[in-house]
């Protein structure tokens, strides 16, 4: 996922090749492995671009093992939650862009999910919806950017921060382009920035599709390989929540140079401070100035090497042995609830005829043997005089009816006491006596 940008890739690529299930616990366990994913991945992204932004760094963190002494120093410094920082801005970023392409399809018709085996004009037209809500969101996705590498101050609510400052801030960077002077820091305007935002972020949703659908089919083949007395609830949602867990970061690996570039160019002119990684003590600012996207990837080349357009890809490594670690995190609590507790049986007793019954199974007695037969005569009988409706047959093994089996039994006192006697006999009305007669 990409913090910077509209959260809409994983609804869409899950819209695809979606598991469906009844189980009210894996839908509630997908949800929740979302939630953590978006929680462990922002600092991941926090830590990534700040290393992406940072001309001439000793370290590149090429592994994510040199981060363990930078992070340290980061949050003695400033404190745990600076590594989500922008995480609030993020948050209004998705909502702002879900109105944007609500709005557009609405307006121009055009569909906001790819149908799959679906026609590629519908296809192509779901691609212009996507690109359209990255032009309409630039300002504020570039907003949102600066939100998650500023160092130290003004990192979460309550600290210079507001829930829409990325709003504001976006609309008035588009307005000073658009009706203010010209910036003499060398600050690229947001049409200037349009085209490549635009470009960057519908090849990572389309790169992102791409690994999707290859992720979820080798998961489900997978699992459909596995016997069916080793699945478990895990392997319902499996496929889907490793497939979105890890596509977007196959995007991100293959647009890693591209990102780079783009955001160095999204910082430069704006007097950021971001923090040293090469300590984690120390913040510093962008002196860098380049002339456009091109003369950008040119002088990294030139002056860095090509290893510094990699800056920061041990974070994606990291990322993504977090979300492993919330997979079998969870695939450990669904298999503790799935456990049940052994069933004691004492010695010499037979649970044929139920757990708790506590008679042994054997033949019926003679009374539910006559019951049965006399029900199954029955039954044949009816069958034989039926021509359109009739019942089922019982099994030979079905006990008789309660009303069946007081009509076999014996006459005795009832349980409850001895029943009342009729209060008409039983030829009270088939007598021919006129009633009148004798009252005459």
């Amino acid at each position: 996922m990409h913090p910077g940008a509209p959260r809409t890739e994983w609804p869409d690529l899950a819209s695809s090749s979606q598991t469906t299930t009844n189980d009210a616990i894996a839908t509630a366990s997908l949800g929740i492995a979302r939630l953590l994913n978006h929680v462990v991945s922002h600092p991941c992204v926090v830590l990534r671009r700040q290393c992406q932004v940072h001309p001439y760094a000793k370290k590149l963190h090429l592994t994510p093992i040199t981060f363990i002494p930078v992070v340290t120093h980061i949050i003695s410094k400033d404190g745990i939650l600076t590594l989500w920082k922008g995480s609030i801005g993020v948050g209004v970023l998705w909502g702002l862009s879900q109105i944007t392409e609500i709005l557009i399809a609405d307006v121009f018709g055009l569909p906001r999910y790819i149908i799959p085996h679906g026609s590629t004009e519908k296809f192509w037209k779901h691609i212009w919806l996507k690109a359209s809500s990255f032009l309409a969101t630039t300002p504020f996705i570039v907003s949102s950017f600066i939100e998650t590498v500023r160092s130290g101050v003004g990192a979460y609510l309550g600290n210079d921060v507001g829930v829409f400052d990325i709003i504001f801030r976006g609309v008035d960077r588009l307005r000073y382009d658009l009706f203010g002077t010209k910036d003499t820091g060398r600050r690229f305007s947001v049409l200037y920035l349009t085209l490549p935002t635009v470009s960057y972020f519908t090849m990572h949703y389309l790169l992102a599709r791409w690994a999707y659908d290859c992720i979820f089919g080798m998961a489900r083949r997978y699992v459909s390989k596995k016997p069916a007395s080793e699945r478990t609830r895990f392997h319902t949602i499996m496929p889907e929540m490793f497939a979105t867990m890890t596509s977007p970061l196959v995007a991100d690996l293959i647009l890693y140079p591209f990102e780079t570039v783009l955001h160095r160019l999204y910082i430069q002119g704006t007097r950021t401070l971001i923090d040293n990684l090469d300590n984690g003590v120390s913040a510093t600012n962008i002196t860098m100035k380049y002339n456009g996207f091109v003369n950008c990837f040119q002088s990294i080349m030139k002056n860095e090497g090509t290893s510094a357009l990699y800056s920061g890809v041990g974070a994606i490594v990291l990322q993504c042995a977090l979300q492993l670690g919330i997979l079998w995190t969870l695939r450990s609590l669904l298999n503790y609830g799935n456990k049940r507790a052994p069933l004691h049986v004492a010695p010499g007793r037979d649970l044929s005829s139920g757990p708790s019954s506590g008679v042994h199974a054997g033949p019926p007695s003679a009374q539910f043997a006559a019951a049965a037969a006399a029900d199954q005569a029955q039954q044949a009988t009816a069958t034989a005089n039926t021509s359109t409706f009739s019942s089922p047959s019982r099994s030979n093994f079905q006990f008789p009816t309660f009303a069946q089996t007081q009509q076999n039994a014996t006459p005795g006192p009832s349980f409850f006491g001895s029943s009342s006697p009729p209060i008409f006999p039983d030829n009270y009305l088939l007598q021919p006596t006129n009633r009148f007669d004798k009252d005459q």
